[in-house]
């Protein structure tokens, strides 16, 4: 499985672009971000790729996948996500 794979998922894109910041940085040897590292060693993160959903208010890590990601779980798990904060603002 490739980025393109999970990312290009229409219903993982349509979530994201709606409710979520996407930020992606190559944390590799020969592509040595610095952002991306600083994250990564502040959250913990033991592996790349990550992926992250982190509160935009408190800044504190809701929940994390380290790894490639199938499309259908991840999308299932941010639209729950959401879901819960439209509860929560309401």
């Amino acid at each position: 499985m490739l980025n393109r794979d999970t990312w290009g998922n229409e219903a993982v894109s349509q979530i994201i672009s709606g409710n979520f910041i996407f930020w992606m940085s190559l944390n590799t040897e020969y592509d040595d971000t610095s952002e991306g590292w600083k994250v990564c060693s502040f959250y913990n993160m033991d592996s790349i790729p990550a992926v992250l959903v982190i509160d935009p208010i408190t800044g504190q890590k809701i929940c994390s996948w380290c790894g490639m990601i199938n499309p259908q779980p991840l999308g299932e798990v941010f639209a729950s996500y959401v879901y819960h904060c439209i509860l929560v603002a309401n």
